[in-house]
């Protein structure tokens, strides 16, 4: 598998791998620094392709995280999807969230 990124400003705005089978590509949308001043990715796209037909699949992300403690952790992630015409919708959402 080789890849490639693009960087902007110290932070990784694209990652690019490819595949002999199939690449994919991850653009990152939107970050937020949490409190520690690290960057948390809170919206990004993948598109897949295949070598033959071109973009196979997009599915798009958007996280929200919950602090607890010093930790910043996941709460609540949605995926749209689009492949081969059909646009589907889904939402994972964590709670009672707890440090051991």
């Amino acid at each position: 598998m080789s890849s490639f990124y693009r960087v902007k400003d110290g932070r990784i705005q694209q990652i690019n791998r490819q595949t002999p089978r199939f690449s994919f590509t991850i653009n990152i949308e939107e970050s937020m620094k949490n409190q520690d001043g690290k960057f948390l990715t809170r919206k990004y796209s993948v598109f897949y392709f295949n070598p033959e037909k071109g973009l196979k699949d997009v599915e798009s992300y958007t996280d929200e995280y919950l602090r607890v403690g010093e930790a910043d952790l996941p709460e609540v992630r949605r995926i749209i999807n689009c492949e081969e015409g059909a646009i589907t919708v889904s939402t994972m959402t964590l709670s009672n969230h707890k440090l051991l």
